[in-house]
């Protein structure tokens, strides 16, 4: 940006900032999976506060725990951000610092978990060696 006044200028370099986002990987796992959280366009070197979606209605935070990353010289951050809430719905990164208003300067996506699973390991006193078949008295063990 260039300044004038009469015959005397100065020239300042000036970044515009564009909207705050956030991008996670993987947007769907199950219960238990680290998030790795990448923002953009926060104001540079701002305090930021990551925290689960349990509805965005309100919102309701979830019970996954908060993390906090400070931005870089561009507003820029990678963390990771461990979902253990199964309603947890979406990630909202915000600005807490300087003077950050967590109504205005925030981002959020959305994140789906996905239900447990489970699969046969074996069938002790299994007849049929079929993992799907069992008997009441079969003893069955599980992974997942």
């Amino acid at each position: 940006m260039k300044v004038s006044r009469g015959s005397v200028s100065i020239t300042v370099p000036l970044t515009v900032l564009g909207t705050r986002g956030i991008t996670l990987t993987p947007v769907d796992a199950p219960v238990g999976t680290s998030v790795t959280v990448v923002g953009t366009n926060f104001d540079p070197a701002a305090q930021v506060l990551i925290r689960g979606i349990a509805s965005l209605t309100g919102p309701v935070y979830s019970t996954d725990s908060d993390v906090t990353v400070t931005s870089n010289a561009t507003g820029g951050f990678s963390t990771s951000f461990l979902v253990n809430d199964a309603t947890t719905v979406a990630l909202r990164a915000f600005e807490t610092t300087p003077q950050g208003d967590p109504n205005t300067d925030r981002a959020d996506a959305t994140f789906t978990v996905q239900p447990a699973s489970a699969s046969v390991v074996s069938i002790v006193g299994q007849r049929t060696g079929v993992l799907t078949f069992a008997r009441s008295t079969d003893q069955v063990a599980l992974t997942g």
